[in-house]
């Protein structure tokens, strides 16, 4: 750590400018090292409410920028996910980079784990993208709690989140088995629409003989019969369509 970094951050602190902290934020980000965590642990301990609402994206951008380097301590990671709830899709986008970054070198726990799979669902979809990532990317074993989130996501028009998601369920559900039990887990089904249980059939199922046990399974579920109609309609629907392939 240079001298002169250390008395511009001894300036800054004092001076209570947020322009002034913005430019010392962004100048240890573009060249970041590990040792300028006491600097961001500083102005995220230590800022009033209204002076740190005006740097705060700032120091998660840089918390981000240094966390690339090497494990940081858990205290960051509860940072930022207080930080996420309750601020506007701006800073919450830069809170899920600032998580993709620090997977590199920082396990992501189940509290992390749990925030990406809410971010999944957000409507500003570069967050739900970059969510998405990490956990498809960054994250080998991921639980069945976010399973809800990521169905949600294939009732979505589109077909770049609908792609990420089917990356993520793959790792939660492995088999035709488990999707079944996932549908009936906390009532699943409910959530999905037509074109999102369509996605599944096409994830889980490559012929019709593979698929007719598990329509099976449906039909002796106890699915409530609007859900279990519907299903058992794309089920059909599908049907067709691979024989129409074969």
């Amino acid at each position: 750590m240079t001298m002169n970094l250390e008395e511009k951050f001894n300036r800054v602190k004092k001076s209570k400018n947020p322009e002034e902290i913005d430019d010392f934020l962004i100048e240890i980000g573009r060249n970041p090292r590990i040792d300028y965590l006491p600097f961001i642990e500083y102005f995220m301990e230590n800022c009033d409410p209204p002076l740190f609402h005006k740097i705060k994206l700032n120091l998660i951008y840089t918390l981000g920028e240094v966390g690339k380097l090497k494990k940081i301590p858990v205290k960051f990671s509860k940072f930022l996910i207080s930080e996420y709830n309750g601020s506007d899709r701006w800073v919450r986008d830069e809170v899920i980079k600032s998580f993709e970054k620090l997977s590199s070198n920082t396990i992501l726990d189940d509290s992390v784990i749990k925030l990406l799979g809410m971010a999944s669902n957000e409507e500003y979809q570069p967050i739900s993208i970059n969510a998405l990532n990490i956990l498809s990317k960054r994250i080998d074993i991921l639980p069945k709690t976010i399973l809800s989130n990521i169905l949600n996501v294939f009732n979505s028009s589109s077909s770049d989140l609908r792609e990420l998601a089917s990356e993520v369920l793959t790792k939660i559900v492995k088999n035709e088995e488990e999707l079944f039990e996932s549908l009936l887990q906390n009532d699943n089904y409910k959530i999905l629409k037509k074109n999102a249980i369509r996605s599944l059939l096409v994830i889980y199922f490559n012929s019709r003989f593979s698929i007719e046990s598990f329509r099976q399974k449906i039909i002796e579920s106890k699915i409530e019969s609007l859900h279990k109609d519907i299903i058992l309609n794309e089920i059909k629907i599908y049907k067709s369509i691979l024989s129409n392939v074969l």
